[in-house]
């Protein structure tokens, strides 16, 4: 908070870059998949940025866990696609996105002087779109932003895709060697 209100006063806003990440988390007893821009997270809140566009769709999902459908998934990160074009077109940003019990919900942040971001028709998603004053990005802070544990499964996530991308795969078994230094050879024994 010190340093939201300290940007403010000098007049200068953070700028970010996007580093997104995604981690899974429940809700109760259902699943929820959230799709984060860790790097709006760090900056938030954007006092430009005050209004929230969220954008809320259905879908089938997967026979019982509340997720998407492979086939679904495309159609929703198509939509996604639009959503960030058009909070980039009215000069605001696309933050991330939550799903969970068939339904989802995309967050962006608009200045005030925005108009209504223009969406799409579509038959199968049926996204609705809300504005509503949002300065201090509550939304993204208080319900899109993973807690340490969740940002410890991005990182984790992270590493194991850099792996794979080296052709290294992780579920193989390795040998593994420790050492230990000891100050004197008593310690050692112990």
């Amino acid at each position: 908070p010190s340093m939201g209100l300290f940007r403010r006063l000098i007049g200068r806003e953070p700028a970010w870059t996007e580093r997104w990440g995604m981690y899974p988390s429940g809700p109760e007893d259902r699943l929820a998949m959230y799709s984060v821009d860790l790097g709006a997270v760090d900056a938030a809140p954007v006092t430009k940025l005050p209004i929230r566009a969220d954008v809320e769709f259905t879908y089938a999902g997967d026979d019982g866990s509340g997720m998407p459908a492979e086939p679904e998934l495309a159609e929703i990160r198509s939509l996604e696609a639009i959503v960030d074009r058009a909070m980039r077109a009215l000069g605001g940003a696309y933050v991330g996105r939550v799903m969970t019990g068939n339904a989802g919900r995309m967050t962006g942040y608009l200045p005030a002087a925005a108009s209504e971001p223009a969406l799409p028709e579509h038959p199968t998603l049926a996204p609705r779109l809300t504005l509503t004053p949002d300065p201090q990005w509550s939304r993204l802070v208080e319900e899109l932003a993973p807690n340490e544990w969740q940002r410890n499964t991005i990182d984790d996530n992270q590493l194991l895709q850099v792996l794979e991308e080296h052709g290294v795969q992780p579920g193989t078994p390795r040998e593994i060697e420790y050492l230990g230094y000891f100050a004197d050879p008593e310690q050692a024994a112990e």
